[in-house]
């Protein structure tokens, strides 16, 4: 597990590693930085290379061993460690610069995630509010479709007792006119044969009986009926006036009802067509209502969707943010390591002895690291 890690863990570069505090260890650190290509510059590959190939000569000597030539090469490396420095300083104001554009970025985006959710309360209250009218448009719509069904049960009657009205009429007008009348007038003539005659008076009969005629009548009146009009005397005359008068007594009443009736209608008719057309306006509104919820609904939906994409806005900018800020602090710690290199440049460039050192013998370990690759000049260890 702990071999794993380590091989996962990103390497460190040549220049940061501790190689001790003496000149040879920070002559390598110089080397090291000078090559690596991640460390931008304004010098290229080639001479920052040509450089680190003369770092050894120009920076193991003390000052007053130095040739001229040496101080040219040394204050070349300057120039690009300073360079480099620069560089890594203006990560630093670039880092901080991206981290407030992110901030500001930030700040913008919590206010528009904020008028998301304003913006959703308030669809949401439009949708109560519309449910609220729905809802009484709803209540309007039944009772006026229980209004109209009423009159329409109440015009279904008048009719239906027109019709019957009118059937009665027709069958009394029928006995007036096709049995008492032609009985009055033919008496035993009356049908084509006795039989027909007899079943004409016994239909006349029947229906007179229904209209509770008195008994006397009853009985006297088929008599009276079959004479001849020669035939018929004074009480004879007496019941044919008599069932006369029952027959249109019976008429009148009926056309009495119909007047009544077709009264009755003739009223129902506008108030049921007042009710039809109210209870097409209420399924209007009602419509209407549904439509504008439904619009409310679908509104309220993008809102939402407007809302989930702010809060994933909010959420993206705020590790972006964290993003940034991490940069701050790895941008700083690349300028505090350089520093290091600076450090080790200076007290090259004025290191100063009486006596000249002379470079020492090159240790194992720097054979070591110059075997897995790593170029001559730097294997040179305190």
């Amino acid at each position: 597990m702990g071999k794993r890690a380590a091989a996962a863990a990103p390497a460190v570069a040549a220049w940061k590693r501790q190689r001790g505090t003496g000149p040879r260890s920070k002559v390598n650190t110089i080397i090291a930085a000078l090559r690596d290509t991640s460390l931008a510059s304004e010098a290229t590959a080639a001479a920052r290379e040509m450089l680190a190939a003369g770092a050894v000569s120009a920076l193991s000597s003390v000052i007053e061993n130095r040739h001229g030539m040496q101080e040219t090469i040394s204050g070349h490396i300057k120039e690009v460690l300073e360079d480099i420095s620069e560089r890594l300083s203006k990560q630093v104001e670039e880092a901080k610069e991206a981290r407030a554009t992110t901030e500001a970025d930030l700040e913008l985006q919590k206010a528009q995630l904020q008028q998301s959710q304003d913006e959703l309360q308030e669809a949401k209250a439009t949708i109560e509010a519309k449910e609220t009218v729905l809802q009484a448009a709803k209540t309007t719509l039944k009772e006026t479709e229980q209004a109209t069904a009423a009159s329409a049960s109440q015009m279904r009657t008048l009719t239906k007792e027109k019709d019957s009205l009118e059937k009665e009429q027709e069958k009394y007008k029928d006995l007036n006119d096709n049995s008492f009348k032609v009985l009055l007038e033919k008496g035993p003539d009356a049908g084509a044969n006795e039989k027909e005659t007899k079943t004409i008076c016994d239909k006349l009969m029947r229906e007179i009986t229904k209209l509770s005629a008195e008994p006397a009548l009853l009985a006297s009146a088929p008599a009276v009926l079959l004479k001849r009009a020669e035939d018929r005397k004074g009480f004879d005359v007496h019941v044919l006036g008599s069932m006369q008068s029952i027959l249109a007594a019976r008429l009148d009443d009926i056309a009495g009802k119909l007047e009544a009736n077709a009264t009755s209608i003739a009223a129902l008719e506008p108030e049921a067509s007042s009710r039809k057309e109210a209870g097409e306006k209420a399924q209007a509104e009602k419509d209407a209502a549904q439509a504008e919820l439904d619009a409310a609904q679908r509104a309220a939906d993008e809102k939402k969707a407007s809302l989930n994409k702010a809060q994933n806005t909010v959420e993206g900018t705020t590790a972006a943010l964290d993003e940034r800020s991490s940069a701050i602090t790895t941008a700083l710690q690349e300028v505090e390591a350089f520093g290091d290199v600076l450090a080790c440049h200076n007290f090259l460039a004025s290191r100063s002895s009486v006596v000249p050192e002379e470079l020492p013998a090159e240790p194992e370990e720097v054979k070591a690291e110059t075997a897995k690759g790593e170029p001559a000049e730097t294997a040179v260890a305190a």
